[in-house]
């Protein structure tokens, strides 16, 4: 069985946190990662022993095809923003989000094709994700 790779949108702390739980799941690794900044991004590489690669845009990310699950680990006020670009890509979400966005991405899902499965907080698990 080959191993589940996860891409992470965001190597801020959170993002570097994301990494260090993932790396204890048995067939997983981190293929990639996604930030603006160059020392957060360089950072989340390194707790990969620099296997992941490093991406400045998250839309470069997704194009790239490196990734079966998206982690998206960017500010809370940022996920809804980047769900557009992210749903039709992958097959599962952990939002940690601000109730307020709820409703909003509530109205996205309902748009969203079939075999997506997004999901809210942390829940580290590989059982259901549809390949």
């Amino acid at each position: 069985m080959s191993k589940l790779r996860y891409a992470i949108l965001g190597s801020g702390m959170m993002g570097h946190e994301h990494i260090r739980n993932i790396h204890l799941l048995e067939e997983t690794e981190v293929s990639a990662v996604s930030d603006p900044d160059e020392g957060m991004r360089e950072k989340a590489v390194s707790l990969t022993d620099g296997r992941a690669k490093a991406f400045t845009d998250h839309r470069d990310l997704l194009a790239s095809g490196i990734a079966d699950v998206l982690v998206i680990a960017s500010p809370n006020h940022t996920h809804v923003d980047l769900l557009p670009d992210a749903c039709p890509v992958v097959c599962r979400f952990w939002l940690k989000n601000h109730s307020v966005q709820r409703f909003q991405i509530a109205k996205l899902w309902s748009n969203w094709p079939k075999g997506v499965l997004p999901r809210y907080g942390l829940r580290w698990s590989t059982d259901t994700c549809l390949r």
